[in-house]
């Protein structure tokens, strides 16, 4: 263990406000929620009490620290209190490797439900022992946590180390709940502008899972629900849905709706999407679809996760080249002479020279499918210039692609999104900005609000696309399979319209609601930027190891400012998209910085500019690999020096640039702070609790310079109201507008949502709704009576027998059971174990059928619902009393489902009681006819 806690924290923090004002650290000393966070105690065999499958390690000063490689398996589950605000803490140090340690805690309520979750990743740039941290708000129905600690890389030969992991209670608040964003005072008409709806007003790009044909058709007959794959095409073209489309595809030949393609990309011999081959090969592949489709096309979808793969797939080849493949030594000779300084090629593992070989190789690549995208564009231009381009779709986290130098290449840009399940974080707005900002072209994101992370209910739908179209975004690129319960082997409700119909309802209402309003109006432009740092992202070979500093900038300026400001990279400092001249730049991460930059960044200071440098290490290095931590050192006017173990207390200084901040203001350090030497002239705004410099302020020219000893933009800040009241009175001392309600538009409340309430009960107690992917019984009275067949089904028999069959047991009657389902795989697309017909009847014969029910007591029978496939004829619905004396109660027409399933209502005329129902079915002319499911409805009592 290392003392990490000097003493004056325990004398100052009675001094912090509410907000952190119980955050006792020397109770977790008396009473600690983590057991053995310091790993000082081991059991029989070496490893740590209290933590599933750990490894320690004892260093030469006798310390016990965990070796933490990729794993989810060492992890421990702590207790949690609903409405609690926690401190999560550990310490780390670089060993072996990786580029980034992480943490997450994952909070679930008694039956193991995940309801939140915070997931703290944290750059190791240093041998040093640094402390990384993150706040998380237990929510209502909370009853412990599960803290996972691992690796971001997924290399077997990376590890650091770990010590002192705390989970630390901070005291209960209020306003913080749910898994999304909240808006207390959402606005919507007011916000709505005189611009017509954008591309949107042509629809949405939709992965293509409601046309798995044959796997629908069998779990619709399971789940006795509807499917026509007619209906299905026609529910595309109705709503203007563009499935994506491999080119060979002949699924989609005379339907009435267009596709978006999706061009294979590797050429059958080349190994690499990015090899000269698979240009051709992916060139050719669109020249041939779009010349034998013509009128079947809407747009050019690039490629799903093209970066990652490429990314990817030349290093997992270098690590075994193959023989006879010249091509890898080209890549290695490109990088190293167009974008390594003739000195870094392709990363190599590790080493000090890492971080510049990834920054190389991540512009070659980036740099290479810009090449492949205007051939693309160019080609498209030639055969069907009316086409939409669509930008390639990258993974769900903040990446250094570039996006400014792909802004003339497409018309829609879009990119995956993740929901964190976290009511602090607004990623999605972030995403949002970050590509409108850097492209100025439409954005329509893919957001993922099908069961991935966690099951979205229709409101936090709402919400996330209200992050979309708050931050600019304007379309929509639908993902909609039960992709959380795909990988399982029980649960896969295929669709979300089928898991969760309220929530596809939901992005329906929203899709129809968005092509008919007009845009948004946005705030005036008033010079405030923040300075996303491709080359410092891309030093890291997971480019999520960094970002969480751009994204706590965000929302501290933004969603809880509630200013406004644009945000630019090193390519829209240089040649800015239109708008006002900036004022004020904000350096959340810039660590690696070329000498271009630099130079614009002194210049725009020195010619008027507030400069606000946030990370204490920017600049401390070119592209080129050489330390310009000098350079730095003259624009902040400070030196930087040591870090500072542990926690800190951060006294600011009330001054001109804090209106509303009247009394020196305190707060904890929630990141390493470093210590300072001040060159004359320099400016003290904040000190540590020795009264050492921590904030400095440095005129420079006609400009001034901010400088950060601690980095502010953490997670951890955002949850903390000093910290959000100082940014918030920044702005305003910059001459910023907070407060803007751009911040405050929502789409309003659903209409359409919420399915209707059945008339009556089922008497055959099968009647489910599904939310969320859970299956709910309901309005289902005592199913305690029996159903009967005559004859027995030839082809497909009851599993209930032929007479007596219980309501329980019946096939006829068994939907609620297909939870306990099992695929064949573990994987999705996959059929299941059982056969088909152990949970349909289905006649060959083509005789009368007759499907007589027992309900046990009188009852008034209101209707029959029947889920069919085949030939169905005509149907009547009789009653009796007695079992002997029937009477007609309604009667339906035939039906030809073919292999679709389809539902029928045969209505009853009758409100007599009657103990008995029956189904009867004239002969047929030929096919077979399938009962999938049977509902008999009757009066409520």
């Amino acid at each position: 263990m290392r003392l990490c806690l000097p003493a004056v924290v325990v004398r100052v923090i009675a001094a912090l406000s509410l907000a952190i004002l119980i955050c006792a650290i020397p109770a977790m000393a008396q009473d600690p929620i983590v057991i053995n966070g310091d790993f000082e105690q081991l059991d029989e065999n070496g490893k740590a009490v209290g933590w599933e499958n750990s490894r320690v390690e004892q260093l030469p000063d006798g310390n016990h620290v965990m070796v933490v490689p990729f794993t989810w398996s060492f992890n421990q589950a702590v207790p949690v209190e609903p409405g609690m605000r926690y401190l999560v803490s550990m310490d780390v140090k670089r060993h072996r490797g990786t580029s980034a340690a992480r943490m997450t805690a994952s909070v679930r309520d008694a039956d193991d439900a995940k309801l939140a979750s915070i997931d703290i990743r944290y750059p190791l740039t240093s041998d040093d022992w640094e402390t990384a941290r993150g706040l998380l708000v237990a929510p209502e129905g909370a009853d412990h946590a599960r803290l996972y600690v691992l690796t971001l890389d997924k290399d077997k030969e990376s590890d650091f180390y770990c010590d002192n992991v705390s989970f630390t209670p901070l005291g209960k608040v209020e306003g913080v709940s749910g898994r999304v964003w909240q808006v207390p005072d959402p606005l919507y008409e007011e916000l709505l502008g005189d611009e017509p709806p954008g591309l949107v007003t042509e629809g949405a790009m939709v992965w293509s899972h409601m046309l798995y044909i044959k796997q629908l058709r069998d779990i619709a007959a399971r789940m006795g629900r509807r499917f026509s794959e007619e209906e299905t095409f026609a529910h595309l073209a109705e709503h203007k849905l563009h499935p994506i489309r491999v080119p060979d595809n002949p699924l989609y030949a005379a339907k009435d709706l267009t596709t978006a393609i999706y061009p294979r990309h590797t050429a059958p011999d080349a190994r690499l999407m990015l090899h000269p081959d698979s240009f051709d090969f992916y060139l050719n592949g669109v020249r041939d679809t779009l010349t034998e489709h013509p009128g079947q096309i809407w747009a050019v979808f690039a490629q799903d996760e093209a970066e990652e793969h490429a990314l990817r797939e030349v290093i997992t080849l270098a690590k075994e080249p193959p023989e006879d493949y010249p091509y890898l030594d080209q890549i290695e000779q490109e990088i190293r002479d167009q974008y390594g300084s003739g000195e870094f090629g392709l990363p190599q593992g590790e080493g000090p020279d890492e971080p510049f070989r990834w920054i190389a190789y991540r512009r070659w690549v980036n740099a290479r499918l810009r090449e492949r995208h205007e051939r693309l564009g160019e080609l498209v231009q030639e055969i069907a210039p009316e086409l939409r381009l669509i930008s390639t779709d990258p993974m769900g986290q903040l990446s250094p692609y570039e996006f400014s130098l792909q802004a003339d290449l497409f018309d829609i840009f879009t990119h995956q999104f993740l929901p964190r399940s976290n009511p602090s974080r607004c990623q999605l707005g972030l995403f949002t900005k970050m590509v409108v900002d850097l492209t100025g072209k439409e954005f329509w994101p893919c957001v993922h609000v099908e069961n991935y992370a966690y099951p979205t209910t229709p409101d936090e739908t709402r919400e996330l696309y209200s992050q979309v179209w708050r931050n600019g975004g304007s379309g929509f690129h639908l993902y909609i399979p039960d992709t959380a319960n795909a990988g399982k082997l029980k649960g896969d409700t295929r669709l979300t319209e089928w898991g969760s119909p309220p929530r596809y309802r939901a992005i329906l209402e929203i899709m129809d609601r968005a092509a008919n309003q007009n845009q948004l109006k946005f705030p005036a432009d008033e010079g405030c930027r923040v300075f996303f740092s491709n080359y410092s992202h891309m030093a890291f070979a997971n480019a999520s190891s960094a970002g969480a500093e751009v994204e706590a900038c965000y929302m501290l300026l933004g969603p809880q400012a509630r200013s406004w400001f644009t945000i630019i990279d090193e390519h829209r400092l240089a040649d800015p998209l239109p708008g006002a001249s900036p004022s004020v730049i904000y350096l959340p991460y810039a660590r690696i910085v070329d000498a271009d930059t630099r130079d614009r960044l002194t210049a725009f200071v020195r010619e008027g500019g507030t400069l606000i440098v946030a990370d204490p290490e920017a600049f401390s290095h070119d592209v080129t690999g050489d330390a310009t931590d000098a350079e730095r050192t003259k624009l902040v006017g400070a030196e930087l020096g040591q870090r500072l173990g542990g926690t800190q207390i951060l006294t600011v200084t009330p001054n001109e640039l804090l209106p509303g901040i009247d009394e020196p203001l305190q707060l904890m350090t929630l990141s390493t702070a470093n210590r300072l030497t001040l060159a004359p002239g320099t400016e003290v705004l904040g000190t540590y609790d020795d009264g050492s410099p921590a904030i400095t302020l440095r005129q420079l020219g006609e400009g001034r310079v901010i400088y950060f000893a601690l980095q502010p933009f953490s997670a951890a800040a955002t949850a903390v109201d000093e910290w959000q009241q100082i940014f918030t009175s920044l702005q305003r001392g910059l001459g910023m507008t907070t407060d803007l309600d751009i911040w405050r538009f929502q789409f309003p409340p659903f209409e359409t949502v919420e399915l209707p309430a059945p008339e009556g009960v089922c008497l055959t107690g099968n009647h489910v709704q599904w939310r969320e992917e859970t299956q709910h019984l309901v309005a289902n009275a005592d199913a305690s009576g029996t159903y009967s067949l005559s004859p027995a089904p030839d082809l497909a028999p009851d599993d209930g027998g032929v007479a007596g069959i219980s309501f329980a047991d019946g096939d006829l009657t068994d939907r609620a059971n297909w939870p306990e389902l099992e695929k064949t795989e573990a994987a999705g697309y996959k059929l299941y174990v059982e056969p088909l017909t152990q949970w349909v009847d289905r006649w060959e014969a083509q005789g009368e059928v007759t499907v007589s029910f027992d309900f046990a007591a009188p009852r008034q029978v209101l209707r029959a619902r029947l889920f069919v496939s085949g030939e169905v004829p005509p149907t009547v619905l009789e009653g009796s009393a007695d079992g002997t004396e029937w009477v007609k109660l309604g009667e339906a027409p035939a039906l030809s489902a073919g292999d679709d399933v389809l539902d029928f209502t045969v209505n009853s005329t009758s409100t007599a009681s009657l103990r008995y129902a029956r189904l009867r079915f004239g002969p047929r002319a030929a096919e077979p006819m399938t009962l999938c499911e049977v509902e008999i409805w009757g009066a409520e009592e």
